[in-house]
């Protein structure tokens, strides 16, 4: 039971759920002690309580009487802001995966489009070592096929030239996408639908696809694709992997691409620019 004063000091209201209220006048008339003064219900029937409680009342309540005690202020806190997918997706346990961030609208849609399945994602890794032989970098080109939107977040990680790989890379960009994936899926009241998913390396296919089944004994890259699979099988919806050709943009026209060779087109230019 929460009893309280609104704005106007005029009244006390007391209720139990928050939802409905009695309501209660000071009667100065009728002070009991020194401390404490009488309350007297109000006639009405039971009310809307008013939205804002200015003071929160203390009163000694028993069968036959209502005595007001004391009150004091009470403190309103602001309202959290509302936040965005990207501010979401910097946050821990995956804020530092998402180095380079560049999604329209704070990249609240790709949540809806992987609510109304309609949701496209191509990831891929790249790998220069006469830049650095040392450093790979992976890239996760988005696409909604309903409204066509894009996005694009990359990622670079420098390793030693005995870890740095195209291998490492590609599977940074799928762990990439498994920790968008989780973080998009947070809210336990929503429907998630199925998220279509390429990658130009069979492999990775594989490892996604796969992600239940026990690695290999002396796996290259056994640490990232741990992890990934650990992302994937935390979510609440399905990942449709299939395999991409890589540099289709090679040998035919951007026009002449579907939704997922342009994507892959994309996230190719974005990791090598990563590094």
């Amino acid at each position: 039971v929460v009893w309280w004063k609104g704005l106007s000091n005029e009244y006390v209201y007391r209720s139990e759920d928050g939802l409905r209220a009695k309501k209660y006048r000071i009667d100065n008339n009728r002070r009991s002690t020194r401390s404490t003064t009488a309350l007297v219900e109000d006639c009405s029937s039971t009310c809307d309580p008013p939205r804002t409680k200015n003071k929160l009342v203390s009163v000694h309540e028993t069968s036959s009487s209502v005595q007001y005690h004391s009150e004091c202020l009470y403190k309103h806190f602001p309202e959290e802001a509302s936040r965005s997918l990207v501010d979401k997706m910097q946050e821990p346990p995956y804020g530092s995966l998402f180095q380079t961030i560049h999604v329209p609208q704070g990249g609240d849609w790709i949540v809806e489009a992987i609510q109304h399945g309609t949701l496209m994602a191509v990831h891929d890794g790249s790998y220069q070592p006469d830049l650095d032989p040392t450093v790979c970098s992976a890239a996760l080109a988005l696409g909604c096929s309903a409204t066509g939107r894009r996005g694009v977040i990359s990622m670079a990680e420098k390793t030693d030239e005995h870890t740095a790989s195209n291998y490492r890379g590609e599977a940074l960009g799928a762990l990439l996408h498994a920790a968008l994936m989780h973080v998009c899926t947070q809210d336990e009241t929503s429907t998630f639908q199925p998220v279509r998913v390429g990658c130009d390396n069979m492999g990775i296919v594989k490892h996604a696809r796969d992600y239940k089944l026990a690695l290999p004994d002396k796996q290259k890259q056994a640490d990232v694709i741990r992890s990934m699979r650990a992302v994937i099988a935390r979510l609440p919806m399905a990942l449709n992997y299939e395999h991409v050709y890589a540099h289709q943009d090679e040998s035919r026209g951007a026009e002449d691409l579907d939704d997922m060779e342009q994507l892959n087109v994309i996230a190719d230019r974005i990791a090598d620019n990563q590094l």
